[in-house]
């Protein structure tokens, strides 16, 4: 059946549209992390940013290389112009959107249902770094995704309303997405944005997701973090930092068991096998976020680690 097209879609025509050639960006190290069939983000670098800022502008984002364009950006800021009646006008001066071109992808935010117009407007949320995006957020398609909207009234001469969870400024932020397939599993991901000059401007700038189905990924991290794959023995050791240590607590040891530690960029800092059911791992000179794996025959055990 298809898709009734709300009027906005129009406007579409006669954009200015952007295609930038983005490119993926892997160390030797972050592959070494991943083992086949676990989980692994995979994580594209756009290269200059994106920037949107003058009307009529688009972008094109197929986050999978698979040929097919998943979101469509713009701006139509200063070129929306509709007349309902013959006795006032709609226009919108600042209209930043995510429209999302098929129905196999689905974006984290809220729907609003317009009475006036009597259609459902949805709003994508600006999630923070560390976010966890999961099964735990609404996601929707919708078509149209609101980042930030400024409306006048009477030929843009009185301010009706100003929304969006992007309005009218958010920096280093994040759009929640997940992707389809035809089996109906879901892929989580990351989209890292600017908007600015008052809902005026949108930067790109990197985006992830993660390539194992149903799991879930942090906002701005380029590492998966799947707690327990293929766990036999409730294998959930006891693992937390206080200051340059690391402390590890093992249940039992009854399989060679290696720790690894790797900052967010995928580089593997340190490398151990252990053998004892206490250990502390002392790590000078290393201040941040990290994430510490632990392998135990067919046991996987991630986590993030905070030293200062």
């Amino acid at each position: 059946m298809e898709r009734i097209r709300p009027f906005w879609r129009i406007m579409r025509e006669g954009h200015l549209v952007k295609r930038l050639i983005s490119y993926s960006i892997f160390s030797g190290a972050f592959l070494a992390l991943q083992k086949k069939g676990d989980a692994e983000v995979i994580y594209t670098d756009i290269e200059p940013d994106v920037i949107l800022d003058v009307a009529g502008e688009g972008y094109y984002l197929d986050i999978n290389n698979d040929g097919i364009n998943d979101i469509h950006f713009f701006n139509s800021s200063f070129d929306f112009f509709v007349s309902n009646t013959p006795w006032w006008s709609y226009w919108t001066r600042r209209d930043i959107i995510a429209e999302l071109d098929h129905l196999d992808i689905e974006m984290a935010g809220f729907k609003h249902f317009q009475y006036y117009f009597s259609f459902y407007a949805y709003y994508a949320f600006a999630l923070s770094n560390e976010s966890f995006i999961n099964e735990g957020l609404n996601f929707f398609n919708g078509e149209k995704q609101i980042l930030a909207i400024e409306t006048y009234v009477h030929s843009g001469t009185l301010l009706l309303n100003q929304e969006g969870y992007w309005f009218p400024e958010q920096l280093d932020h994040y759009l929640g997405f997940r992707l389809i397939n035809g089996s109906e599993e879901n892929f989580y991901g990351w989209i890292r944005c600017d908007v600015k000059d008052e809902g005026r401007t949108l930067i790109i700038k990197d985006y992830a997701y993660e390539s194992q189905p149903e799991h879930g990924i942090v906002a701005g991290d380029t590492i998966s973090y799947v707690n327990i794959i293929e766990s036999l023995n409730n294998f959930v050791p006891v693992v937390y930092s206080f200051n340059n240590s690391v402390f590890i607590q093992m249940k039992e040891l009854t399989n060679k068991t290696n720790v690894n530690i790797y900052n967010l960029q995928g580089q593997l800092i340190y490398t151990e096998e252990i053998f004892n059911a206490i250990n502390e791992i002392e790590l000078k000179n290393y201040n941040g976020l990290y994430v510490i794996e632990i392998l135990a025959g067919k046991n996987r055990y991630v986590k993030k680690i905070f030293l200062n």
